[in-house]
C-alpha cells in the first residue's frame, strides 16, 4: 500500500539524515572505498554503522544518541520527523 511505502520512505529518509550529520561531524565521505554490494551488506545484514566521533567536543553525548536512534537497525525504531 502507498502508505506502507511513505512510511518506509520516511525511515529511510531519516536514516540519511544521520549519515549526513556523521559527514558533517567528520568531513569525510561515507564507506569511501567499499563497494556498493559491501556497504549493502555491512549495513542490512550486518547492522554496522559509521564510527561516531569519540571527542565530546567534537559529537556531544546527545547528538550521538540521536544519530544512533536515527540509524537505528530496525527502521520502525527511528524517530519520525513530525
Amino acid at each position: 500500500p502507498a502508505s506502507a511505502y511513505a512510511s518506509s520512505s520516511l525511515q529511510q529518509d531519516i536514516y540519511s539524515l544521520a549519515v549526513l550529520l556523521w559527514v558533517m561531524l567528520t568531513g569525510q565521505q561515507p564507506w569511501h572505498g567499499f563497494h556498493y554490494g559491501a556497504i549493502l551488506y555491512q549495513v542490512s545484514v550486518l547492522g554496522e554503522r559509521l564510527p561516531l566521533p569519540q571527542d565530546p567536543e567534537r559529537c556531544p553525548p546527545a547528538l550521538a544518541a540521536l544519530i544512533n536512534h536515527m540509524w537505528a537497525h530496525n527502521p520502525a525504531q527511528r524517530p519520525s520527523a513530525g
